[in-house]
């Protein structure tokens, strides 16, 4: 029993303690899988003048219009990840949390989606962004993400490049009548 105990304490140790009194307050406030980014890159915008400066151009029309504000600049401030340029559209990107490091840090944990095998995706080039609204707080943004295989959200989504409607068939869609793909084209060339 006691070595039982033991070993339960000690996985416990060793995970990543959850404490909810770190969280900080945060939202997606816009994400989208095409940008003008070639790199990986993060932004913090403290004010709404940043923001508009880098929305024209770090994402620009790919991204669409820029966002209502929303924001209230004297009680948060936006955080941005971009990925960079990814070979096609299987890659997403998902903010897991915000919590408090430590006194000087605000950590912003981040997932990239790598594609699902056996998926058909857009051949075309992505940049997956995504920007947060999070609560104004003192400290050090500093961000951690990790990659990981499978969906990281129930449902998952299919992106397709901007000004295609579902077009990765050609004229006869060969994909299975629920793969997602958007076409209006006949299924299977019937």
């Amino acid at each position: 029993m006691a070595a039982c105990a033991f070993c339960i304490f000690a996985v416990s140790q060793a995970l990543p303690q959850f404490n909810l009194a770190n969280q900080i307050n945060w939202r997606t406030y816009v994400q989208g899988a095409f940008s003008q980014v070639q790199n990986f890159e993060t932004n913090v915008f403290e004010t709404e003048g940043q923001f508009q400066l880098y929305w024209e151009k770090k994402i620009g029309k790919l991204g669409g219009n820029l966002p209502a504000t929303g924001v209230d600049w004297s009680r948060e401030k936006l955080v941005a990840i971009n990925l960079g340029i990814r070979p096609n559209t299987g890659y997403e990107l998902y903010v897991q949390n915000v919590s408090r490091g430590n006194a000087a840090e605000i950590v912003v944990n981040f997932r990239e989606r790598l594609p699902i095998p056996n998926v058909r995706y857009a051949q075309v080039q992505s940049s997956p962004f995504v920007v947060i609204k999070v609560q104004r707080e003192a400290g050090r943004i500093i961000f951690k993400g990790e990659k990981v295989s499978g969906s990281i959200m129930p449902g998952g989504t299919v992106i397709f490049p901007p000004n295609q409607q579902g077009s990765c068939c050609g004229d006869n869609c060969k994909c299975c009548s629920s793969c997602g793909c958007g076409c209006q084209r006949k299924r299977g060339g019937n």
